[in-house]
């Protein structure tokens, strides 16, 4: 078994002559070597248990999700393996002062706010998620009486969980809506969003951006989630600049593989980038593929080594990087040819009805034929 590739609990691994950029005070950078110690990985993410509860949402439940925009994660594909060495190796070439990417065969890919939304599908607004954040006792008192905790109940993942599974035979009234509601965003945070020590649990300083659940689509959780990628990247590389035997990987890790691998040219296994949210096209078994594709090959075998594709065509990816710009009062997309008109457009036209409708409003993109 290969633990390095498990989804959930521990895995270790030989960290060999790794190289971390470190940016100093005067913007010059110089590499930092890993030490060549026996380096457990440690992670709460989750993907596959957000992606096993999620996907069974229909009816009101569904309505009530998307309704907050976040409707994308009900389409995250079964996600039975997760390979933490790529997820160590992004964190560690994720530029924290520019937030790019880099590495031998990309040069610097800088990952946007925008691009975090077409790969998951949440809310890119205005009002930014305060974190950290300084979160009052009355903030999280607050928060206890809308997901309905009971006086001298303590708040917990098992409580969470439980309570969006459930079924409601009847229309839920209005506080099951507001519970289940926040309960989906906090659970979402604790598993897959922003996962940031283990075991796995409840993120007190995004409560602030809860207490009023009929504006939490108001908040800017693509920048959220960046913000949360940036800072597990700088835990990471701080901690393997010193002695050490353990990590734990953080943030939402399979946003920053799929942003990765889809700007990659990969030849056959490069993915078509025509249907939004991104994550819907990521099966864990394409992942494998991808990354196996983007690794060193030693006598026909994938060693740990990644970084070898180069970018793919910024014609054929709907990401920032896309260049849209205007000019003379006409929309102009650098390098997309007339092939590529059609889907760009419904792109436009699903980022915009995001910010009213919600991220997911069963607007589909043509596959190309």
């Amino acid at each position: 078994m290969n633990l390095g590739d498990c989804s959930s609990g521990n895995s270790d691994f030989s960290v060999r002559g790794r190289v971390l950029r470190d940016v100093s005070s005067n913007g010059a950078e110089h590499s930092a070597r890993v030490p060549d110690v026996r380096v457990k990985l440690n992670s709460s993410f989750a993907a596959s248990r957000v992606s096993e509860i999620f996907s069974s949402f229909h009816g009101e439940k569904k309505e009530l999700l998307e309704g907050i925009g976040f409707g994308g994660l009900m389409r995250i594909p079964p996600q039975d393996r997760f390979n933490r060495k790529f997820a160590l190796w992004l964190l560690c070439n994720l530029d924290c002062s520019t937030l790019c990417l880099k590495s031998p065969g990309i040069g610097k890919l800088k990952i946007h706010d925008s691009d975090i939304h077409l790969i998951l599908g949440l809310p890119k607004s205005c009002k930014q998620v305060l974190y950290p954040g300084i979160t009052s006792q009355k903030d999280v008192q607050q928060v206890n009486n809308i997901v309905t905790m009971r006086d001298g109940q303590k708040l917990s993942l098992e409580y969470l969980e439980k309570l969006i599974v459930q079924p409601y035979p009847n229309k839920m009234t209005e506080r099951e809506r507001q519970a289940f509601q926040v309960a989906c965003v906090l659970y979402a945070d604790a598993f897959f969003l922003s996962p940031h020590g283990t075991p796995a649990k409840i993120n007190i300083e995004i409560f602030r951006s809860l207490l009023q659940p009929e504006r939490i689509r108001e908040y800017n959780w693509s920048g959220y989630v960046l913000q949360c990628l940036k800072e597990a990247a700088r835990r990471i590389q701080a901690a393997l600049k010193k002695p050490i035997k353990a990590v734990i990987l953080g943030g939402c890790l399979l946003a920053l593989q799929i942003f990765y691998l889809d700007n990659l040219e990969l030849g056959p296994f490069k993915s078509r980038c025509v249907r939004v949210p991104r994550v819907v096209d990521f099966t864990s078994e394409k992942l494998k593929m991808m990354i196996t594709a983007d690794c060193v090959h030693i006598g026909g075998k994938a060693t740990d080594q990644f970084g070898c594709c180069k970018l793919r065509s910024a014609s054929e990816v709907i990401y920032a990087r896309g260049k849209a710009k205007k000019g003379n009062g006409i929309l102009c997309i650098e390098g997309i040819n007339a092939e590529g008109l059609q889907w760009v457009a419904l792109v436009a036209l699903w980022t915009i009805r995001s910010k009213f409708d919600g991220p997911d409003r069963s607007l589909q993109y043509p596959v190309k034929q």
